[in-house]
């Protein structure tokens, strides 16, 4: 990390050189260009200048105030008085302050309107920011020199400063010692920020384009890919954040691009590594106990195979490195650029930059990805030549949806996927897939009552197209832990249209079949919940709705529940949170409620195992029979809190299979606007019993039946009701 802050600090000296011999800056100890030194050119290199061409702009040695050379801006004669001839200097910023200060000497001579020095802010698209100026000041006419400064405040997205002279309408304008000054230090001495704040040279692209590939390009993108990802993580300058990490990778990616051997990639990637930084080895000794480790990094790539000595001392080198937890990749998504905008026909990198962050994720942080079907190394394999194959935006967005559901999760739901219009709002129907069937079950608000489609009815096809036809073509672009799963949030999604528009659908009613035209306003989000969050079913029998549960009603639910022969919690919902309150009301002695799988942040790709216990810290706590509902749409918070509930023995689950998805999630943002969530911790029943995939362990299956769905019977809450009055 040192040889890396040398390199920039001597980067940053010989860019002040520069700056300072071609600008008219200072060139001895007090910032003094000497008249010995040559001008190489009339204008100052470096600089640019708009405006009226007719303006001169030129370097002056004749007109100075301290034996420097001044930078001369003259009119034209009979200029108009709205004209002006501008000089400027843009410079990218580079440095850790609070203020910049652009401070010079000026002279005018027979000047009818103000001059300006200009101190302007830009952002990564080129638009001025913040800008301040002497023209206010009204300096105008006639004066000997005289030292002007402008000031403006650093702020966080700002990417270049823009130091510059204006003479507007006729006159003359000299100006010397032109300086700038961040926090009141020049920019010599001036504290860099990282190179990764200020690296925008890849904002709008990456400026690759691929039009053909070969097995060996294949081959080194996979290497790539692979090296990439690990020194993210792992090497110490990468994971400090020093680097814009996808600049680096379009910076290499050309040059691996064109290497035809392996022995020739092995050099390349060696000095490329070397220059990052130096790494500091015996730092990142793993002290956790072998029982207490779910799984180990993969690091098998990492031998004689793909690398030569060299290269593989060195690649585990950087594995056994010093790092801290404070790693500026991990923390998803705060430091990922997103690229909002995309040339999906020709910018490769951007589309490889899509597989290349997200295989590295899954690679070094899902906990579940043992349970992927297909060897994640052999997707990374598979997906490359898809990605370069993907030139157009439907193309890509399908390719980055194929990819997020090769991890099994409902939780890998991609905003910013969705290709045509069944994805846009939501018909205001909650539909089931029951006996093979998709099928109304219920109202979600109350304009659905008066509407064309009732419960029980039987959706056939759907703008003409066959349901079955509609579920087996989204079947591959469909987040879920397994098939079922896929299947529901097919369901779930099937009435979707734009704001606006209408669906034709043909229903079966009572055996007859029937056309429908659904044209009222559709919903974004789906209704919340219209049940009450308890009641009393019978005199001792208490039912919980749990998604409409608040931790107000707590005080409520406990009185209820003290003579209660059973409490029924329904957990047929996807928008469910694991309330402490409840589980503490039902678990009356402080027991293991799960096991929890960590990422280890300084040795990313490994999961330690760790316990959570709960319960026992309240004066009150209900001991009679607990059944819990589930179904398909019990998910996340509603799996994790049922599994906790289970752990006390007068809890008793029915229902039908669950989501199979639990974990705490990140996002990661992708390029094209896409964003993407994935588990980063793991849970599972205290015993390790797997609950990702498999969804809850339930008592007794059961499931609703399209006649008791047509009777408007509750088939699940009937059976809750009879075990609890069985008891």
């Amino acid at each position: 990390m040192k040889n890396s802050l040398r390199l920039v600090e001597r980067y940053i000296v010989l860019c002040m050189l520069f700056f300072v011999i071609n600008v008219c800056l200072s060139a001895s100890q007090d910032n003094n260009l000497g008249k010995e030194m040559p001008i190489p050119y009339d204008f100052p290199d470096g600089w640019s200048r708009s405006g009226d061409p007719a303006y001169i702009i030129r370097i002056d040695s004749a007109e100075n105030q301290t034996e420097k050379y001044s930078i001369f801006i003259e009119a034209p004669d009979f200029v108009n008085s709205e004209a002006h001839g501008r000089a400027y200097l843009k410079i990218p910023q580079k440095y850790d302050g609070q203020m910049v200060t652009l401070k010079a000497s000026m002279k005018i001579e027979g000047n009818t309107q103000p001059v300006g020095l200009i101190l302007s802010m830009l952002n990564i698209e080129g638009n001025t920011m913040h800008i301040r100026n002497t023209e206010s000041d009204g300096l105008m006419g006639t004066s000997e020199w005289q030292e002007y400064t402008v000031s403006l405040l650093l702020s966080e997205h700002v990417t270049h400063i823009v130091a510059a002279v204006r003479l507007n309408g006729p006159g003359k304008l000299w100006v010397e010692n032109l300086e700038i000054l961040v926090d009141g230090e020049r920019l010599s001495s001036a504290k860099p920020r990282k190179r990764s704040q200020w690296d925008f040279e890849f904002a709008r692209g990456s400026k690759i384009q691929i039009a053909e590939y070969t097995p060996q390009m294949l081959y080194n993108l996979e290497i790539l890919c692979r090296v990439w990802g690990f020194l993210k993580y792992y090497h110490p300058v990468v994971a400090d954040g020093y680097y814009n990490w996808d600049a680096e990778l379009f910076r290499i990616m050309p040059t691996v691009l064109k290497v035809d051997n392996r022995q020739e990639l092995n050099k390349i990637l060696l000095q490329w590594i070397e220059n990052l930084g130096t790494v500091y080895a015996n730092g990142a000794k793993e002290e956790t106990p072998e029982y207490l480790i779910k799984f180990k990094p993969d690091f098998e790539w990492i031998n004689a195979e793909n690398f030569d000595v060299e290269l593989t001392e060195l690649l585990l080198k950087i594995r056994n490195a010093k790092r801290t937890n404070a790693n500026f990749y991990t923390y998803f998504p705060l430091n990922e650029i997103k690229y909002a905008s995309v040339d999906y026909e020709n910018d490769a990198g951007l589309r490889l930059l899509a597989l290349f962050r997200y295989w590295n994720s899954i690679q070094y942080f899902y906990p579940y990805r043992y349970l992927i079907d297909t060897d994640w190394n052999e997707i990374l394999t598979d997906f490359i030549p898809k990605f370069l194959e993907a030139t157009n935006e439907e193309k890509y967005r399908k390719t980055v949806t194929k990819l997020i559901t090769q991890i099994c999760s409902y939780d890998a739901f991609a905003h910013g996927t969705f290709f045509g219009r069944f994805q846009e709002h939501f018909l205001t129907y909650q539909l089931s897939y029951i006996e093979g069937k998709v099928v109304v079950t219920d109202y979600l608000s109350d304009e659905s009552n008066d509407s064309a489609l009732k419960i029980g009815d039987i959706i056939e096809r759907v703008d003409g197209n066959l349901v079955d036809d509609i579920i087996y073509e989204r079947l591959p672009y469909t987040t879920g832990a397994n098939e079922t799963a896929k299947i529901n949030h097919i369901v779930k999604t099937i009435l979707r249209l734009k704001s606006g528009d209408y669906l034709d659908v043909e229903i079966i009613r009572d055996g007859i079949a029937l056309k429908r035209t659904l044209n009222y306003p559709a919903s974004r989000f789906l209704p919340a919940s219209k049940k009450e969050a308890y009641s009393l079913l019978t005199q001792d029998i208490v039912y919980i709705h749990i998604e409409s549960f608040t931790h107000e009603i707590m005080p409520d639910i406990i009185k209820t529940l003290r003579d209660a022969k059973g409490v029924i919690l329904d957990m047929r919902s996807s928008q469910i949170l694991p309330y402490i309150d409840l589980i503490s009301l039902f678990l009356p002695e402080p027991t293991k409620s799960r096991k929890i799988i960590n990422t280890n942040r300084i040795n990313p790709g490994m999961f330690t195992i760790s316990f959570e216990n709960e319960g026992g810290n309240r004066n009150f706590y209900y001991d009679g029979k607990i059944v819990i509902i589930v179904n398909e749409k019990t998910r996340k918070g509603g799996e994790d809190l049922t599994m906790r509930l289970q752990q006390n023995s007068n809890t008793f689950v029915i229902g039908n299979h669950t989501a199979g998805t639990v974990g705490l999630e990140a996002n990661i943002p992708l390029p094209g606007g896409i964003s993407t969530l994935f588990p980063v911790t793991g849970f599972y029943y205290p015993d390790g019993r797997q609950l990702q995939r498999i969804g809850i362990a339930i008592d007794e299956e059961i499931k609703p039946t399209l006649q008791g769905i047509i009777e408007g019977r509750d088939e699940l809450l009937e059976r809750a009701i009879e075990i609890i009055e069985n008891e």
